[in-house]
């Protein structure tokens, strides 16, 4: 099936890594993103993805409770971000400091940047569509999901149902921007015919507190880093992927713009489709 990719701003997080330095993920745990042009991190032996137009803003999540000295990893940015006056690093679910250019220029020199050239930036994305591709047209990875309210949710259970996943963050400004025009694709169809899993990166208490002033009405699965990152390779915010009624994954959506409602629902009716 036909793969569909948003233009737009495209945060980009590798999941379930660690930050080069307790010192670093200190740094910019429990700050709010700013939307500054952010760092992708890029380990030596992980895929990773790069946005379409490298000078837009970009973004790394890990965890910093988890963060491990020994566990170094270099986070890769391009040129552009070592450039500016600032830079927001994202931390745990989507939050994340504003570090300045002299603090960046430092994390430079002590080798925990790393610089990109355009070219791998590109790279990066091209192994994204690659394994996105892969996927499709394929059964979808099974998996086992417990949304806010306790409800599990299993592929196996879901079969005979059209199932709508959401891969997202806080942080992501991109990823709250959809947030109304996805709610109005919830609003045209029946939760038994189609069901919508948002797979969230962020922690149950952060998640209830940003919903108290955000709606998004999908089933929200917190803390599904793992999820994202190792049964569906997603590593590119907001992602969306449609699975039709036989357990298989027909399309994905990578990136915000103006028109997702409708690019989803197409997707969804094409879905629907299946026998």
């Amino acid at each position: 099936m036909k793969k569909l990719i948003r233009r737009g701003c495209l945060l980009f997080a590798l999941l379930g890594l660690y930050p080069a330095s307790q010192a670093l993920a200190q740094k910019v745990a429990g700050s709010k993103q700013t939307g500054a042009e952010a760092v992708t991190l890029k380990p030596s032996k992980v895929s990773t993805s790069a946005a379409a137009r490298p000078a837009k803003a970009e973004s790394i999540t890990a965890e910093p409770s988890k963060a491990n000295a020994a566990a170094a990893e270099t986070i890769a940015v391009a040129p552009s971000a070592v450039q500016k006056q600032s830079t927001t690093i994202s931390i745990g679910g989507g939050t994340g400091k504003e570090l300045s250019k002299a603090e960046i220029d430092s994390l430079v020199d002590a080798g925990v940047i790393k610089i990109m050239t355009h070219e791998e930036m590109l790279d990066m994305k091209r192994v994204r569509e690659e394994k996105f591709l892969a996927m499709v047209n394929k059964p979808a990875p099974a998996f086992t999901a417990t949304d806010l309210n306790g409800k599990t949710y299993t592929l196996e259970q879901l079969k005979g149902k059209t199932v709508v996943l959401n891969f997202w963050f806080i942080g992501c400004k991109p990823c709250v921007l959809e947030m109304p025009h996805l709610n109005e694709v919830v609003a045209k169809y029946k939760p038994e015919e189609v069901v919508f899993l948002a797979f969230a990166l962020d922690q149950e208490p952060d998640l209830r507190q940003f919903l108290e002033k955000h709606s998004f009405n999908y089933n929200i699965v917190p803390d599904a880093g793992k999820t994202a990152r190792d049964t569906f390779g997603v590593n590119a915010f907001p992602t969306s992927m449609v699975i039709n009624k036989a357990g298989v994954l027909q399309s994905y959506l990578v990136g915000y713009s103006e028109d997702v409602g409708e690019q989803l629902t197409g997707m969804i009716e094409k879905a629907r489709q299946h026998k």
